[in-house]
């Protein structure tokens, strides 16, 4: 086996804090406007590829939630049950796709003071935000659209010309993962509501701001995409699961290599975000990058996720729910 030389910039972040964004409550027991959550996998997902994490609760007034934004090496949007978001008309679900263009208008900012932010989107949480941009053009959120055999399945990609371009397919460190996207249907879809086929193609806005890195295998769904102009990276597979959810028993991969894919996102997403010169621990935000560590997960069922974080919603902070796990699934 060859060796391979690690070469460290000097004026990179070491200490990255990365903000995860929660969602509104999809769970019968708990309102969704009153509760949001965020998985456990998902926090577990990112402190493995080496950044501390903090909740970004997705309906705090628009100023702490720039203030937040702000002060971050970069954002997560984490895999959930986003398709509904689409298809309810409750109001937690219309206020969270606002919060999303806000979230945009925050980043695009921060992209014309040529300031690196970058985003990382998986599973539904990639359909949430390119719907999110795609509404900026279109004016509405009719992007998802119904795939036979896609919930709770493994399917090949196809990778473009443009993947081996990329620095987060870097086969070089991860032998054989490029046959293993392609042959060993490693990516793991968890939901049949797919981002629209002719959206991506009808849509100037998504056009111009990504390039597809990855295809379904013989079809035109976008799979996994990379931002042009942001560093936003997004994979339509919750990968998050493959490292650290057993909850769906012989669905969820895994095995060797879509364990070593979904490192492959962590890593370089928080490599990415040591770029970013933001002190956390120095800008005084009211908010602990160690407050997970605190909190007592509470069990689900129904779901592609087996334990999440609860946090009492439309406040004016990012205040969790401590609730203790006595054993009752919800």
């Amino acid at each position: 086996m060859g060796t391979v030389t690690i070469v460290q910039v000097a004026g990179l972040n070491m200490k990255p804090v990365i903000g995860i964004l929660s969602f509104p409550s999809q769970f019968e027991q708990y309102d969704s406007t009153e509760w949001n959550y965020i998985s456990l996998s998902a926090v577990k997902f990112i402190e493995a590829g080496g950044a501390r994490v903090v909740p970004v609760q997705w309906d705090l007034p628009i100023d702490n939630l720039t203030s937040l934004i702000n002060s971050l090496n970069g954002l997560y949007i984490p895999s959930s049950k986003a398709d509904l978001l689409f298809t309810e008309k409750s109001v937690a679900h219309l206020a969270f796709r606002q919060a999303l263009e806000n979230i945009l208008d925050i980043v695009s900012r921060m992209i014309n003071q040529a300031i690196i932010f970058p985003i990382l989107c998986t599973g539904t949480g990639f359909q949430a935000f390119v719907c999110a941009f795609a509404s900026q053009e279109r004016g509405d959120y009719a992007c998802l659209s119904e795939h036979e055999g896609f919930e709770g399945a493994k399917k090949n990609l196809s990778l473009t010309a443009i993947a081996k371009k990329t620095g987060m397919l870097d086969t070089s460190l991860l032998p054989g993962i490029e046959t293993a996207l392609q042959e060993k249907e490693i990516a793991y879809f968890d939901t049949r509501y797919l981002i629209d086929d002719d959206l991506w193609y009808s849509t100037t806005n998504l056009l111009n701001n990504f390039a597809v890195v990855a295809y379904v295998n013989d079809t035109t769904i976008p799979a996994v995409i990379i931002g042009k102009r942001y560093r936003i990276y997004a994979t339509a597979s919750p990968v998050e699961l493959y490292q650290y959810e057993w909850s769906t028993e012989g669905a969820i991969p895994h095995n060797y290599e879509a364990v070593l894919s979904a490192q492959m996102y962590s890593t370089y997403f928080v490599e990415q975000s040591r770029y970013n010169d933001n002190n956390f621990d120095e800008l005084g935000v009211d908010v602990d990058p160690m407050a997970f560590r605190e909190m007592v997960p509470v069990d689900v069922k129904d779901t592609s996720t087996s334990k999440v974080y609860l946090f009492k919603g439309l406040g004016t902070k990012a205040e969790s729910e401590n609730i203790e796990n006595n054993g009752n699934e919800l």
